[in-house]
């Protein structure tokens, strides 16, 4: 017997959107951290800028730090992406036809997302790879080499060279993730409505599976 109560909860927690409205207004209180940064940054570089040979210590410090603000935002965004992926997941084990799903995460996060231009990585995809980077990139092999990385790590060092990261450029690499994702004003809050997007896009995946269907 189906437990659709349960089946249920899980698929409007699915497309709810006010879920993701508390961990989009932190990633948009970053914004005002970001802009702080950029002025701190600009008055170190003046009118003219500055080789990067030639940048102080504070200098460096402001612009580490810009990258640790941006990648603080798409771990925010990632915390909408896991607890997503965990409910369909779940929703699966109910499905009477689970063939024409996803059947791993890796699945889900092509699904219902854009991809971004040139590439086969969709948006979803590069918001939790470049969450884990971010999170991660210091316990990586020397030269990312794959062939001494495995399971998640190694997927994400694939996927972050197709977005073409470098490996020591923290700062550079975050202002590539936001670019290839058009996000071009600083909004971070963005992140997370384009995962609050397509969290409310998924439950249309599963409604037309017979079990689920029955019991929404």
């Amino acid at each position: 017997m189906l437990d659709w109560r349960n089946i249920r909860r899980l698929y409007e927690e699915l497309g709810d959107p006010f879920l993701m409205m508390p961990i989009s207004s932190a990633a948009t209180s970053l914004n005002q951290s970001l802009e702080d940064c950029n002025d701190s940054f600009q008055e170190f570089m003046g009118p003219y800028g500055v080789a990067r040979s030639c940048w102080t210590v504070p200098c460096e410090l402001v612009h580490e730090q810009i990258g640790i603000v941006i990648g603080n935002a798409f771990v925010l965004a990632q915390v909408g992406i896991s607890q997503a992926v965990s409910i369909c997941l779940k929703l699966n084990e109910y499905c009477a036809d689970i063939s024409r799903l996803p059947k791993s995460k890796s699945g889900f996060l092509k699904a219902e997302s854009a991809f971004i231009y040139d590439t086969d990585v969709s948006q979803i995809e590069a918001i939790d790879a470049v969450a884990n980077y971010f999170k991660h990139h210091h316990e990586w092999p020397d030269g990312w080499s794959e062939d001494h990385a495995k399971g998640v790590q190694r997927n994400t060092i694939l996927m972050v060279k197709k977005l073409g990261f470098s490996e020591d450029g923290l700062t550079d690499n975050m202002w590539r993730a936001l670019f290839l994702l058009s996000i071009y004003d600083n909004d971070l809050g963005k992140l997370c409505r384009m995962v609050s997007d397509w969290r409310e896009s998924l439950p249309k995946l599963f409604k037309n599976d017979s079990n689920i269907s029955s019991c929404v």
